[in-house]
């Protein structure tokens, strides 16, 4: 009984960090990811730069 009384707090701050770390990463790398991928040619999308562009082709690298 007292070893998980001893790993219980390791668990729980293990849950947290999943939670508030890794979780909405992986989100947003999924969000990122589609929106790239329904990038078709005619887009127009403001780089981080502040340009605002019109996409005249899509390949796979990028």
């Amino acid at each position: 009984m007292e070893i998980v009384t001893q790993i219980l707090p390791f668990v729980f701050l293990i849950a947290i960090m999943y939670f508030v770390i890794i979780r909405p990463q992986n989100q947003q790398a999924k969000k990122h990811k589609e929106m790239i991928e329904a990038l078709t040619r005619g887009d127009k999308i403001i780089t981080t730069g502040g340009l605002i562009v019109e996409i005249k082709k899509v390949e796979d690298t990028y």
